[in-house]
């Protein structure tokens, strides 16, 4: 039997709340692989949310002893593409000017996110109606909560909600490709990364979100630009572009936002071939 650790670099989906373990998507691969392939897959997940995925990495390797690595690059990151930006932080919502939208030029989320948004304007604060724990938690050996995931409730007036409102603006303003250009920035910083310390790498490209037509169509422009720039330089891509699976059931939970066990098995299915193609292509180094 030969172990492969595989560095895992996303959001909630490798410990969402309400997922039996056995069902999650790496569980299951790791079965898969185990049994088809006799590689015991070792799954190592990186936790610190708002670091950018170099920094991930590297404090995932002072832990542990990498063979591949694999990143999930998540539809959160639809936040950064609306010209107000919600933050859910202390138990309220507060509203930002966005931070990059007089210098969009610059680019690094990460940063500002982590500083607090310190020296952006606050357009408004309202108190928070969402619990302190989310559904991105799960039991004691959980990743710490991610408040990036708690999306409010849509504030409506004459039937339009005000967020999309916000990603209009963003469309406008070129936001949506400003976020999109951080997002493959990050993803090029972590490949010339993986290349310095010989580690292949594997992107598992966004979810959708299918019942918000402005972030959904955020995460489908993103996949396509992942497809491009993966294609290009070799990198394994996998997609999760299908909403219902072969049976026509839909594979996401009624917030349109978590997968559902269905779904996780759909990620395991995308994510297999690839895999077991940087596995077999890797040396083996350790049988038991």
């Amino acid at each position: 039997m030969r172990d492969f650790n595989l560095g895992i670099i996303g959001g909630c989906l490798t410990h969402q709340a309400g997922i039996p373990k056995s069902e999650l998507y790496h569980q299951r691969l790791a079965k898969r692989l185990e049994q088809s392939d006799g590689i015991r897959l070792r799954v190592r997940i990186a936790r610190d949310f708002r670091q950018e995925h170099v920094s991930r990495l590297e404090s995932l390797l002072q832990e542990h002893r990498l063979d591949a690595v694999m990143v999930h690059v998540r539809s959160e990151f639809c936040r950064k593409a609306a010209c107000i930006v919600t933050v859910h932080t202390e138990g309220e919502f507060r509203y930002y000017l966005h931070p990059f939208l007089f210098r969009p030029w610059n680019s690094g989320w990460a940063a500002v996110e982590n500083a607090g948004f310190a020296g952006c304007r606050v357009i408004l604060r309202r108190s928070s109606p969402v619990a302190r724990k989310t559904d991105c938690e799960s039991n004691r050996d959980s990743a710490p909560q991610d408040e990036a995931d708690v999306v409010p409730g849509a504030i409506r007036v004459g039937g339009f909600a005000i967020r999309d409102g916000f990603y209009i603006g963003g469309v406008l303003t070129g936001l949506d490709t400003w976020a999109i250009r951080d997002e493959l920035r990050m993803l090029a910083d972590l490949h010339t990364r993986c290349r310095e310390l010989g580690l292949p790498l594997l992107v598992l490209g966004p979810s959708r979100r299918p019942d918000d037509y402005w972030l959904d169509r955020l995460c489908v422009k993103l996949d396509a630009r992942l497809r491009s720039a993966t294609g290009k330089r070799g990198i394994p891509y996998s997609d999760l572009m299908a909403i219902s699976d072969e049976r026509g059931e839909r594979m996401y939970r009624p917030d349109g936002f978590h997968l559902t066990a269905s779904g996780h098995a759909y990620v395991a299915d995308q994510l297999q071939q690839a895999l077991r193609q940087i596995v077999g292509a890797a040396p083996e180094v350790c049988r038991g």
